[in-house]
């Protein structure tokens, strides 16, 4: 393969000893059901980016990224990284084409098609115990060069794996906004999954995974047992428990996975429903004009957006409950009569 990674262009004459190197490489790829790709010239003739601009996004990353802060539910702010439409193209070309291809873990809940918090929560419904622990800086914790070895170990060439890596990443890691980000964080997890999950299995206990929210659940288990197994398998790839997030709830208790009561019925807070239901009433009684500058919104369209994306949230939740599609209805028909 060294022919390959070290002296072939696209487009350039090879020899026979070459061209059987050209043949396992394709091959090996075709089998994992990977685009074949020889190179960043390759890459740069199937995606219709320049090859100068392939380079500039991978040399100089921070110039191709917007940074902004946003609010934590547990107070704070996270810094979000996204990128600038160019990268964000490649990007999301590498995630369609490549990433999404890599079979993952089945316990791996989140940056997957088909899957949602919904499919998360499900399976620790009605648990006496769910324990819920949450890995420390997740995706700045996966450097660049975990991300190298990823596509290196999925067949293509060190020159293409650098590149690919390179335009992945953001200050030595996976930047928090990337589309790639997620599934290369998934990719990179499948070994702790497995172990994990193998543990699990034969203490009858239930585990998922949603991005770096691990949660286990059961009849009964010892859960300094659990947090300690979870600490041991994420120290062998570099990784470590948020101690402070580490929580064990019992039936007494709220009961949320990813933000869903899963006590008996899969369900939104209550607390949530209510404030909801409450602004929906407002929002038909002042109109959103005057809702807005009671609840002092700036841009009136802009909270009356964010109401509908929270009731396509809860009634996709609450299927069975009229109110939630009748109130998603309603708030549209103000949108369209409004703007």
């Amino acid at each position: 393969m060294s022919l390959l990674s070290d002296n072939f262009e696209f487009g350039g004459k090879i020899g026979i000893a070459e061209r059987e190197a050209v043949e396992k490489y394709a091959q090996r790829l075709i089998d994992k059901g990977l685009p074949v790709i020889f190179s960043p010239e390759h890459l740069s003739h199937i995606t219709n980016i320049r090859l100068e601009a392939l380079y500039a996004m991978s040399n100089s990353q921070e110039s191709y990224y917007r940074s902004f802060d946003i609010p934590k539910k547990s107070g704070g702010r996270r810094r979000i990284d996204a990128p600038l439409p160019s990268l964000a193209f490649l990007q999301r070309w590498t995630l369609d084409n490549i990433l999404n291809s890599v079979p993952l873990h089945a316990s791996a809940k989140a940056y997957r098609k088909g899957n949602s918090i919904f499919d998360n929560a499900r399976f620790h419904r009605k648990q006496r115990v769910v324990l819920k622990v949450d890995v420390k800086n997740f995706f700045g914790s996966i450097e660049e060069h975990s991300a190298f070895l990823i596509f290196k170990g999925l067949g293509y060439s060190k020159r293409l794996s650098k590149l690919l890596s390179m335009t992945a990443s953001l200050h030595g890691s996976l930047p928090q906004g990337a589309p790639t980000s997620g599934a290369l964080a998934n990719i990179y997890m499948k070994t702790f999954d497995d172990a994990v999950f193998n543990a699990c299995k034969e203490s009858k206990v239930r585990y998922t995974r949603y991005a770096d929210d691990l949660t286990f659940s059961g009849s009964d288990f010892d859960t300094d047992a659990q947090i300690r197994l979870v600490d041991k398998q994420l120290s062998k790839i570099g990784l470590s428990v948020n101690a402070r997030k580490t929580r064990v709830l019992l039936p007494h208790v709220r009961q949320d996975v990813t933000g869903l009561v899963v006590n008996e019925k899969i369900s939104v807070p209550q607390d949530y429903r209510r404030r909801l239901r409450q602004e929906c009433y407002f929002i038909q009684k002042f109109g959103i004009h005057g809702h807005a500058r009671e609840v002092n919104a700036a841009n009136p369209r802009v909270r009356l957006e964010e109401v509908i994306g929270m009731l396509s949230y809860v009634k996709s939740i609450h299927k069975n409950e009229p109110y939630w599609s009748d109130a998603h209805s309603r708030m549209l028909e103000i949108r369209a009569s409004f703007f």
